[in-house]
């Protein structure tokens, strides 16, 4: 979900592997790099979106997830106007919304109101084209969580079945970020039980593992962690992005890379690609949050 953060450069730039992405005509086939951007004035003003686009060059980015709630809502050409600009820089954009809320059923009309207005916002589109639509609904999130696990669960499960159905045909895939630990929690559905990352995976086309880890290698490190998720994809033809935290603050530490700084991300980045890039399900990497990542030592 979104933190606070300032701007800047940090100077390590990611060379992990994934998926050769193109991007308009002439650009260069590079792995997939996507980073969260919460901040919508990153888009919505003009110099802070050449900032924003000139990040993505430095850290060689495919992927920008754009916060798109109120500019989809209020301004809806200058959402266009960005996503042209991302193209002609070679940078796809996933419009990004997210709550923890939305997991309720109560409240799952207006997280698939924005399905509807962003399948509106599409169909309109003479030019360039979102690359999907991200959702960033962490059920975990709700105050009450551990007394309504599988209430909430289940809720959330309806909710990524009928933002599906409404998204079927209509060329734009469903990308959801879950938490490394969804795995072992056991829902009930549909008469049986089965991890909750397996119930998640069914319904959309990707997943972004929140692999909120400071170090690569097991015991409890990057690699380990998504390890379930990627395999699950690779039964069921999904794809799973593997991500990691730069936001400073956090507690315990062990979350994220504020502490170690850009390169010593980018190495566990690059080691976490050597062991899961031949695999059929690997779809890069990914960082949170485009504010903290900016301002992230060395």
């Amino acid at each position: 979900m979104p933190t606070t953060g300032g701007e800047g450069s940090s100077g390590a730039v990611l060379t992990t592997g994934g998926e050769a992405s193109t991007g308009a005509s002439g650009c260069p086939e590079r792995a997939q790099r996507g980073v969260w951007v919460w901040q919508q004035a990153q888009a919505k003003d003009p110099a802070k979106a050449a900032g924003l686009l000139a990040f993505a060059a430095k850290q060689e980015l495919t992927h920008l997830y754009l916060e798109s709630q109120s500019l989809l809502l209020e301004d809806p050409e200058r959402l266009a106007a960005f996503i042209g600009e991302a193209e002609a820089a070679c940078v796809a954009v996933e419009l990004l919304f997210g709550a923890a809320a939305w997991a309720q059923t109560e409240n799952h009309g207006e997280a698939l109101a924005l399905v509807d207005a962003a399948l509106t916002f599409v169909d309109g589109l003479a030019g360039a084209r979102p690359v999907g639509l991200h959702f960033d609904v962490e059920p975990h999130g709700l105050p009450d969580w551990g007394a309504n696990q599988g209430v909430y669960a289940n809720e959330y499960l309806d909710l990524l079945e009928a933002m599906a159905a409404k998204l079927l045909g209509s060329e734009l895939p469903l990308t959801v970020d879950v938490a490394f630990w969804y795995d072992s929690v056991a829902v009930d559905r549909d008469g049986d039980t089965r991890p909750l990352s397996e119930l998640v995976q069914d319904r959309v086309d990707r997943v972004v593992v929140m692999d909120y880890r400071d170090h690569a290698e097991p015991p409890d490190g990057i690699i380990d962690n998504a390890a379930a998720e990627v395999a699950y994809a690779e039964q069921i033809g999904r794809r799973v992005r593997i991500a990691v935290e730069t936001t400073c603050g956090l507690d315990p530490e062990k979350v994220t890379f504020c502490e170690e700084g850009a390169i010593a991300m980018t190495l566990a980045l690059e080691l976490t690609a050597q062991v899961y890039a031949q695999s059929p399900a690997w779809d890069g990497v990914a960082v949170h949050d485009h504010a903290a990542w900016s301002v992230l030592m060395d």
